[in-house]
């Protein structure tokens, strides 16, 4: 049995043998930092200052060629005649800032008229005028202002109308005032005012038809009303009058006294019919023939006398920003390829040659 004090001394330690990185140790000796993109970019910053020069030059060019354009606009408000028994209604909800006129008043809803400037009813006939223009001269087509061609007369129209519709827009103002505000934008200030008049007139020409022909409705209805309630007044009268004949003195039946009462209010009440009937007639004769505008126009089309502003402060600092973007790319892949040419070993390139071959289903087992 060995001692404790003849045990052998303890051997010296062999030192460890230096192990291979592995892949997680190389990337995170290659972790990418801020300080490493900043690096990055300023080497590369002649491509990111070419890149940004090529943006801005060509947004300046975009600018210089967009043409230019003139805005006329109009507003309006529809007239709505108030009913009395929904003047309280419309007065509360005015205080909350609703306006409930055109519907309390049986007006036509004010989104009716924004929706009508963009059908092809309204639009159609302006699509096939012709329109002066600012420098002067002929009246020039529609279509051959807006540069439109087409096979036929359909086609030909219909393509106009689609140019016209792009160049309106229209908005209101339904939880307040219910006005419509109407915009109209081409490349000459008195086709815009042109424009702008038809449209104005054309909404207030289908408001006139429109009530003229519900007048002539309302009319033609009351008419024949009318003609059955005289009828009937003709023979409560008559019923009266032999009353009253056969019997001279009814003061003292009551029988009697009670049958002429009863005469009496039934005469009285066909009065008062064909007496509303007769108002009712008169007025919407009145009103089948009535020209008066039905809208109030707030402001007028009028003539632009410069023209719209073409945003090249705004698309030259997107072109900027754009031109940045495309030059931090375009670092980053030459970048790429450096590293790539330098050394076919890189991790980070073998990771994207790797996930390469998986997108396309080929990765290696």
């Amino acid at each position: 049995m060995t001692r404790l004090g003849d045990r052998e001394p303890f051997a010296a330690t062999a030192p460890a043998p230096d192990l291979p990185a592995t892949h997680g140790d190389v990337g995170a000796e290659r972790r990418v930092s801020l300080l490493l993109i900043v690096a990055l970019l300023l080497r590369e910053r002649r491509a990111i200052i070419v890149a940004v020069c090529f943006a801005v030059a060509a947004s300046l060019v975009f600018v210089l060629l967009k043409a230019r354009t003139y805005t006329t606009s109009f507003s309006f408000v529809p007239q709505a005649a108030q009913d009395p028994s929904r003047a309280g209604l419309a007065s509360l909800a005015g205080q909350f800032g609703v306006s409930v006129g055109a519907a309390a008043g049986g007006a036509q809803s004010p989104q009716l008229y924004a929706d009508l400037l963009r059908t092809s009813e309204a639009l159609e006939p302006i699509a096939r005028d012709s329109f002066p223009l600012a420098t002067g001269g002929p009246r020039v087509p529609l279509a051959q202002f807006f540069k439109v061609s087409g096979d036929g007369s359909a086609v030909l129209t219909e393509r106009t109308v689609k140019a016209l519709r792009a160049r309106i827009s229209s908005s209101v103002a339904l939880r307040t005032t219910g006005m419509v505000s109407v915009t109209v934008t081409t490349q000459d200030p008195a086709v815009s005012l042109a424009i702008a008049g038809r449209l104005l007139k054309g909404i207030n020409d289908f408001n006139l038809s429109t009530r003229r022909s519900q007048a002539g409705e309302e009319r033609r209805f009351t008419e024949g009303r009318l003609v059955e309630a005289r009828r009937t007044l003709r023979t409560a009268e008559d019923a009266l009058q032999a009353f009253l004949v056969a019997n001279r003195q009814y003061s003292n039946s009551p029988q009697l006294e009670f049958e002429r009462n009863r005469l009496e209010r039934d005469l009285g009440m066909k009065q008062q019919v064909v007496t509303g009937l007769a108002q009712s007639f008169e007025e919407a004769r009145i009103r089948e023939v009535r020209d008066t505008p039905v809208i109030s126009v707030i402001e007028r089309p009028r003539e632009a006398a410069l023209p719209d502003p073409r945003g090249g402060l705004i698309i030259m600092a997107a072109g900027s920003a754009l031109g940045v973007l495309l030059g931090i790319l375009a670092a980053l892949t030459l970048d790429t390829f450096r590293r790539m040419r330098e050394s076919q070993q890189d991790p980070d390139v073998s990771r994207v040659v790797s996930e390469w071959r998986r997108f396309r289903g080929r990765s290696d087992d």
